[in-house]
């Protein structure tokens, strides 16, 4: 390991890259065709933050009876296909933000993908492979971050784990390292207040020194 002591474990959707739009095309494309101008890109994204699924939005407002199963398996089979991740972009800030926390942090990507070979061909796209000193991919049905991170590294106090959901912040508090959540992502700051673990919520990642 490099001279830089200190190991930053950053996630990757709603922390460096913005997934939005990604989710939002897998929703068109797939709701029926007549709920298909319900939502707009940003109230979509509002129900998301807040945890609502959008096709029990559907039933719920318009007394239909979509199989959520269906669609979860749907979008588990198909939402990291080649056309779909061509969906998702880097925030404007990532790459500068990264450089920068990676001349003070032993950087570590920590992310759940199933197709692992999609994630590094979006790395090698927005050209932000090599700022990374590790990369750990978990499926998302598989272990927890912290179990598969502990099996890794040791993790000291003054570590940070930095992400966008519950996954993270659990994670991030089972490791007893800085925990940082940030809303860039696909969850509100609610969630924070929620689990009451004290963790430092920022707006994105260049709110870290």
């Amino acid at each position: 390991m490099p001279n830089r002591i200190r190991k930053c474990f950053l996630d990757f959707d709603g922390t460096i890259v913005n997934n939005q739009k990604r989710l939002f095309q897998f929703f068109q494309e797939n709701v029926n065709p007549k709920y298909r101008d319900v939502l707009d890109i940003q109230e979509f994204w509002t129900l998301k933050r807040c945890a609502v699924h959008e096709l029990e939005w559907i039933n719920r407002t318009f007394k239909t009876d979509y199989s959520l199963q269906a669609w979860n398996e749907k979008k588990a089979a198909e939402i990291e296909n080649a056309h779909y991740l061509s969906f998702e972009e880097i925030f404007d800030f990532s790459v500068e933000t990264l450089k920068r926390l990676r001349e003070k942090y032993y950087l570590i990507l920590v992310t759940r993908r199933d197709n692992e070979d999609g994630l590094f061909e979006e790395l090698k796209r927005f050209g932000i492979r090599e700022l990374f000193d590790e990369i750990i991919v978990l499926n998302h049905n598989g272990v927890t971050k912290s179990e598969i991170i502990r099996q890794r590294f040791t993790v000291n106090a003054d570590d940070l784990f930095v992400g966008d959901t519950e996954d993270d912040i659990i994670s991030g508090n089972d490791l007893g390292c800085s925990v940082y959540f940030v809303l860039s992502g696909i969850r509100g700051k609610w969630l924070a207040q929620k689990l009451n673990l004290g963790v430092n919520v920022i707006h994105d990642i260049r709110e870290i020194e």
